[in-house]
């Protein structure tokens, strides 16, 4: 299921910022897809902060020797290499007049008044971030939500009362497939996305930011260029703001009414960060994120695994396969998909339902 997801999630980056339609059809061998899901995976586990001592004595970056440093000069090679298959593809495109011009690359390339001009060095970078930024981590989070979905009593009343605010929105299921894409209607699977982000926290640190100037805290100096760690995790679980922060529950973003309440001051959340530096990706993440759990929902029922033993863990350290990764990894995990009406299914997907 987490292959699917990135696939889905890699094939509309790829096509938001190239033009580029990726194969990822789960029956076939999808060389380029496997190829950038392997890469970036590895790139993500090698700069786990807690375990390379090259982030934290210097030297040992300008001694050529082993292993991370080799892996991660090959594997930087190897990124370097599909990378520059997607723009000089786009360019040879663009050449013929065949290329989708409202990609980002193509708006860029051509010259747009909604882009500020920008280097090639800047775009590459825009490139990078686009397409490996948001490839593990938006997955594992929708991973993470089916996961609690499954489980037998909770997870069943979770999707009756998703399927319920679904209708009530959209009027039916079918209506409900075609226009999720449009517009955010219904605000309890939004409170879903929002307690999969905040329960899980699937950057218990966040990213390593640099200070911009000396700060004073609490009577003592952090000088400029310190690089410090928002524990996102710690923030996401404070009983002060949270009640009963290690219990799932959707509710607590929604009023009386089943709609999402007012964001105070703040945020409520800090899995994308906070302030200037947060995430510049979230908006494009929660959309994709609020497609493919609707869509799930209408199509399947999520249960529990055949064989209880395959329930996903709740406690997100227990279930972490990888503890020094930038990112929770879960050991595998079982959900069972069980198509929720099937001429509804056949009708939105075009293909007899496999289960």
């Amino acid at each position: 299921m987490f292959k699917l997801l990135q696939g889905f999630v890699l094939r509309v980056s790829l096509y938001i910022t190239y033009g580029y339609l990726v194969k990822v059809e789960h029956s076939d061998k999808c060389k380029l897809f496997d190829e950038i899901t392997h890469v970036e995976n590895i790139i993500v586990r090698l700069r786990g902060h807690s375990s390379n001592l090259q982030d934290y004595l210097p030297i040992l970056r300008f001694i050529p020797f082993g292993k991370k440093t080799e892996m991660a000069n090959n594997f930087r090679d190897r990124r370097d290499i599909y990378m520059a298959k997607f723009i000089n593809g786009l360019k040879e495109k663009m050449l013929n007049g065949e290329d989708y011009e409202e990609s980002i690359v193509s708006k860029a390339l051509r010259g747009c008044p909604e882009f500020p001009e920008v280097t090639e060095d800047e775009l590459k970078s825009v490139c990078l971030t686009m397409v490996s930024a948001g490839l593990d981590n938006t997955p594992l989070v929708l991973n993470h939500i089916l996961g609690h979905l499954s489980q037998p009593i909770t997870g069943a009343a979770m999707q009756e009362v998703a399927i319920t605010e679904i209708l009530k929105q959209y009027g039916d299921l079918e209506t409900a497939y075609n226009e999720c894409c449009a517009e955010y209607k219904v605000d309890y699977v939004e409170a879903l996305l929002k307690e999969g982000l905040r329960y899980f926290s699937v950057l218990p640190t966040s990213l390593p930011r640099a200070t911009s100037k000396d700060i004073i805290y609490r009577d003592a100096v952090i000088p400029k260029g310190t690089i410090m760690f928002m524990n996102a995790f710690a923030a996401n679980h404070d009983t002060r703001h949270f009640e009963n922060p290690y219990y799932f529950e959707p509710f607590r973003y929604l009023d009386a009414n089943k709609k999402l309440k007012v964001m105070e001051e703040g945020t409520n959340l800090f899995t994308f960060g906070a302030g200037s530096r947060m995430c510049a990706g979230s908006h494009l993440a929660m959309k994709e994120m609020y497609v493919a759990l609707t869509r799930l929902l209408i199509l399947y029922k999520i249960e529990q695994p055949l064989d209880r033993k395959n329930l996903m863990e709740l406690n997100p350290f227990k279930l972490n396969s990888i503890p020094d990764s930038v990112a929770i990894e879960p050991f595998e995990f079982k959900v069972r998909l069980k198509v929720r009406d099937q001429k509804t299914f056949q009708r939105l997907v075009g293909v007899e339902p496999l289960i």
